[in-house]
């Protein structure tokens, strides 16, 4: 793109602008209460995780970050809270003999390292611990009984 030596870079992207400002002139309804923790926990199960904030659920939604705190806080919940349960969901669906490699790549960590704070955070036991424990008492069908045993 050629640029004008007098012309400031925010008047070259002027269209740019006006396209983002009709973008946010009609906003979609943002539910409340429990139909909005649906909704989240709905729309991030599709999303890499690293790189989702709710600045990004607000632009998606066309309406202000503002409006989806105030949400998430008459919700009782943090933006934080909504990301490891649905990082948690995605951790349960793992086969237990899923390395750590890929269990944080699926759960998009940014790293092993991050991984393992989390896994320590949530259940009190690094990620081999939790997936030894997993592997030695797969039994299939009875995954979810297991899982209930194991994590209270």
């Amino acid at each position: 793109m050629y640029y004008h030596p007098n012309l400031s870079l925010a008047e070259h992207h002027r269209p740019t602008r006006i396209i983002i400002r009709q973008a946010h002139t009609s906003t979609r309804h943002v539910p409340q209460g429990s139909a909005f923790l649906a909704w989240v926990r709905e729309w991030l199960k599709d999303r890499h995780l690293a790189y989702t904030t709710a600045d990004t659920i607000a632009a998606y939604h066309r309406t202000s970050p503002k409006t989806i705190y105030c949400r998430m806080r008459d919700a009782g919940v943090s933006y934080h809270q909504l990301i490891d349960d649905e990082r948690r969901r995605r951790l349960q669906a793992l086969p237990p003999h899923a390395s750590c490699a890929e269990a944080a790549e699926a759960l998009d960590f940014r790293s092993r390292r991050a991984l393992h704070s989390a896994m320590r955070r949530w259940y009190g036991m690094t990620f081999s611990e939790h997936q030894a424990r997993r592997g030695s008492q797969w039994l299939g069908d009875s995954n979810k009984a297991v899982d209930r045993e194991v994590y209270g």
